[in-house]
C-alpha cells in the first residue's frame, strides 16, 4: 500500500489552497493528476486524502466578528441605491 501522499507536505498545501480558492473537486483533480502523478488519483482518492489531511470546503470555525461584518454588509446592500 503506498501511503508516502500522506507525509508529502507539499500535496497538502497544495490542496488546501485549491480548496479555499473554492476550486471544485473535478478541477481539483486534474491538477492533481497533474502536478501529483506519482500518486494515483480519482475522485473517490482526492476525496479520501482530503478527509485525511481534514480538509473541507465548509469551514464551521466562523467567529462572531465574522458574521457580524456579513451581517453589516448585506444590510448595506439591501439600503443601498438600487
Amino acid at each position: 500500500m503506498n501511503v508516502e501522499w500522506q507525509n508529502d507536505d507539499g500535496l497538502q498545501d497544495d490542496l488546501q489552497n485549491y480548496v479555499l480558492q473554492n476550486f471544485k473537486r473535478k478541477e481539483i483533480l486534474d491538477f492533481m493528476t497533474r502536478d501529483y502523478c506519482q500518486y494515483a488519483w480519482s475522485l473517490g482518492t482526492l476525496s479520501r486524502r482530503l478527509k485525511y489531511f481534514e480538509i473541507k470546503y465548509v469551514d464551521y470555525d466562523v467567529s462572531v466578528e465574522e458574521v457580524e461584518e456579513v451581517e453589516e454588509a448585506v444590510h448595506e446592500a439591501q439600503d443601498g441605491p438600487g
